[in-house]
């Protein structure tokens, strides 16, 4: 009865389509809701189909079963350690240093050396200079003032006004306003400049004797022309590195006297060398080397 009650109201609203469309629409959809009503009161509706739960993303990917858990490798199962390895036992010897030999002079000066030991006037200032201010070796005022006495007595006008000027200051040698005046006096005879002003503060300091003494030396003086030992300026560093190394050779003022020639005797003889007495210029490189007690 409850079809056709609803085929008649279908007719119904079919025939009301000219009038209303939207209403028979809205009629039929009723009309549905209460045929499925009636079903279900009489118990002739399909039964209802359960809902389907949704699957969880567990159910629609089933995990593969769980692995049980591994304990974590530690360090030394992870990289075991190498083996030990047995190392063999060095012996250890001692080292010992040993002091290593003076270097040789530049090629420069053992060439200038060599001249110089010649006689030449200009290699013996340039020596001389090389000493003083350190160019290509180790600075040795007094062995400077050595070679700048040696080319003044070849009256080598620079070398008279620097050797002068380090007996006037006491460097390398003996202070000695007497020599000094000297040899300032020597280089302003051939037109040194700076010999001439210092000349003429130094007189004014010396008394009227030394200076007549000193004038009179200046006025005698005599060029030398020969190479050999001893000369007055070789015998001033003698004496001066004799005393040095504790052998008394008496005032250093270039005279190879008896004195000097005692003390070099007794250097001599210490060293386990022959006493001879006489100067060389390998016993004056010798003594050069040697070092005082002490530094």
């Amino acid at each position: 009865m409850a079809r056709k009650t609803v085929q008649w109201i279908g007719l119904v609203c079919a025939g009301m389509a000219i009038v209303s469309m939207p209403a028979c629409e809205g009629v039929k959809r009723t009309a549905t809701r209460w045929d499925n009503d009636l079903q279900k009161f009489f118990g002739t509706a399909p039964p209802a189909q359960p809902a389907q739960p949704e699957a969880t993303a567990a159910e629609g990917n089933p995990a593969q079963p769980a692995q049980p858990a591994q304990p974590e490798a530690t360090a030394a199962e992870g990289n075991p350690a190498p083996p030990e390895v047995e190392v063999p036992e060095v012996e250890v010897r001692e080292v010992r240093l040993v002091e290593a030999e003076p270097e040789p002079l530049p090629a420069a000066i053992a060439r200038l050396r060599e001249t110089a030991v010649r006689g030449d006037a200009k290699a013996q200032f340039e020596l001389g200079d090389a000493y003083e201010t350190g160019r290509l070796v180790d600075a040795d005022i007094a062995w400077a003032a050595r070679w700048y006495g040696r080319a003044a007595y070849r009256d080598h006008s620079e070398a008279q006004y620097r050797y002068g000027r380090l007996k006037l200051e006491g460097r390398g040698l003996p202070k000695d306003r007497g020599g000094a005046y000297r040899w300032l006096a020597l280089a302003a005879r051939q037109g040194h400049p700076e010999a001439r002003e210092t000349l003429a503060d130094l007189e004014l300091s010396l008394g009227i004797d030394q200076l007549y003494r000193e004038r009179a030396w200046v006025d005698t003086f005599q060029p030398t022309t020969g190479i050999a030992l001893p000369d007055p300026p070789s015998v001033e560093y003698l004496q001066g590195r004799l005393a040095r190394l504790d052998f008394d050779p008496g005032p250093a003022d270039g005279s190879m006297g008896p004195r000097t020639v005692a003390a070099l005797e007794s250097y001599q003889a210490e060293r386990g060398l022959e006493p001879t007495g006489r100067l060389s210029e390998a016993l004056l490189e010798t003594i050069r080397a040697d070092r005082p007690q002490g530094g």
